[in-house]
């Protein structure tokens, strides 16, 4: 996949996603996303007059939230590699007027920001998606001046519900054993940016590059769904909820990687005919981190 792209998608995905419409009006965050931002904002103790910088900002949930924080004396400096996502953040901030935001398009692993620049850095579900999360929180600490500040969101998909939590495949005797193996391997992959660490590798990666009195807290989420055998099947060929994650295989992908064809097949079809006109409930946690320089 070329990098434009990748950048496509994941704009499309984005406004897709995180937009929401209320009353027939597009809104650019819902509510539960917002919430998210509060909370990453809320950890970074921003001060009138702070330079923040907003890692991966996507459609900009956290730079906007960050620019009522900052003051009138204050900048935002928000970086994305996608053009899509800075072009569509930037008519926003123009619409509102917004002359201390600035959005910058570059890369989460050599961000365009001078060295002791910034008081704060924010980041939400960005690590998530880069191998190696060392390299990127080394960025962080380089732009960051002495005692700066950061504050991140992120999914830690390991303890997300499996498919072998949420059917008895044992009638398929030992492919069953099988794809519980193959699970548990993608969900230890350290190659894989969605599955290679957690909580306590997180905190390790940001003390290692120099962060310092670190904290974190644990958000557990539950989702009921009613299920289809249609939409069972789109969660293995595409993602929960049945939508593609721009830039990453699907799980049918990756668990080709461990089962052979046949006996990969043989467990969706057993999973969809399970499923079909049930609920179930799918479990994860999340991590609200922070910390200084």
């Amino acid at each position: 996949m070329s990098q434009s792209e990748t950048e496509i998608k994941w704009s499309a995905w984005l406004r897709a996603m995180v937009e929401t419409e209320e009353n027939g009006v597009s809104a650019p965050f819902g509510l539960g996303y917002q919430r998210i931002a509060d909370r990453v904002v809320q950890h970074a103790s921003i001060q009138d007059g702070d330079i923040v910088v907003d890692v991966g900002t996507g459609t900009g949930l956290l730079a906007f939230a960050a620019f009522q924080a900052v003051g009138n004396t204050g900048k935002v400096i928000a970086v994305d590699l996608d053009a899509g996502c800075i072009q569509r953040c930037r008519e926003r901030a123009a619409q509102l007027n917004l002359t201390n935001l600035a959005f910058r398009e570059g890369d989460a692993l050599s961000l365009p920001v001078e060295s002791n620049h910034a008081d704060v850095v924010l980041s939400r579900s960005v690590l998530c998606h880069i191998v190696d999360k060392e390299a990127a929180v080394s960025q962080w600490h380089r732009v960051l001046k002495k005692s700066g500040r950061f504050s991140l969101y992120e999914p830690i998909d390991r303890y997300d519900t499996r498919f072998s939590d949420l059917v008895d495949f044992s009638a398929l005797g030992e492919t069953a054993d099988r794809l519980r193996e193959a699970e548990e391997a993608l969900h230890r992959n350290s190659n894989d940016p969605l599955m290679n660490f957690d909580e306590v590798e997180l905190k390790r990666i940001l003390a290692a590059t120099g962060f310092r009195d670190i904290e974190y807290h644990m958000v557990e989420r539950s989702r009921e769904y009613e299920m289809t055998s249609s939409l069972a099947r789109t969660w293995w060929h595409k993602d929960i909820g049945g939508v593609s994650l721009p830039g990453h295989d699907s799980p049918y992908e990756v668990l080709g990687q461990y089962l052979p064809g046949k006996d990969l097949d043989a467990c969706v079809d057993f999973f969809c005919s399970k499923l079909n006109n049930r609920s179930i409930t799918f479990e994860s946690k999340q991590v609200y981190m922070w910390g200084q320089k």
